[in-house]
Parts: structure tokens; C-alpha cells; sequence
């Protein structure tokens, strides 16, 4: 009897220590699972952060390759502007001359004719 009983104490014993063992490597199976799912979620934010600091880095460089566009044209158009000032300006001046010449022209002729009209 005690011999039986001491058996089915083991055997009770042994089915514990197989329950336990079967339990930490559920235990075990879990929490690596969850560390997976942890780590790729955390690889998903990376990726997401990486993704969104490269759309800010494109839009950026889109921005200022824009801004550049802009300066260069308005350069360009303030150049255009001040030639235009420039050639309306040298025409304006030879008018002037023109005139100024024309106005001494007939003021000579008028004192020539004065002169012929005195004699």
C-alpha cells in the first residue's frame, strides 16, 4: 500500500513538474511574441518617422528650389527694367540735344538774318 502510494506520488509529482514545464514554455512562447510585436511595431514607427522626415526634407528643398526660381526671375525682370529706364533715358537725352541743337541752329539763322537786315 505504501509502495502504491509513494508511485502515485511521483506520478502525481512528475504530472506537476510536466504542468509547470508546459506552463513557463507557453509563458515563454508569449512574451517573445509579444517582443515581436513590439519590435516591429517599433520598426513601423521608425519606418514612419523616416518616411515623414524625408517628405519634409522633399518639400523643403521644393520650397527653396521655388523661392530660387522667384529671386532668379525677378532679377532677371529688375534687370529688364532698369535697360528700359536706360535706353528711354539715353533717348530722352538725345531729344533733348536735338532740340537744344535745332533751337541754336535757328537762333543763329534769325541773328544772321538780323544782321543782313541791319547792313
Amino acid at each position: 500500500a505504501q509502495k502504491r502510494e509513494r508511485e502515485q506520488a511521483e506520478a502525481a509529482a512528475a504530472q506537476e513538474r510536466e504542468r509547470a514545464a508546459a506552463a513557463r514554455e507557453r509563458e515563454q512562447a508569449a512574451a517573445q511574441a509579444q517582443a515581436g510585436k513590439e519590435r516591429a511595431a517599433a520598426e513601423a514607427r521608425a519606418k514612419k518617422d523616416e518616411e515623414r522626415r524625408e517628405k519634409e526634407v522633399a518639400a523643403l528643398q521644393a520650397a527653396r528650389e521655388k523661392r530660387e526660381r522667384a529671386e532668379a526671375l525677378a532679377a532677371e525682370r529688375q534687370e529688364k527694367a532698369e535697360a528700359l529706364a536706360d535706353r528711354k533715358r539715353e533717348q530722352a537725352e538725345a531729344a533733348a540735344e536735338k532740340k537744344r541743337e535745332q533751337a541754336e541752329a535757328a537762333a543763329e539763322k534769325k541773328r544772321e538774318q538780323a544782321e543782313a537786315a541791319a547792313e
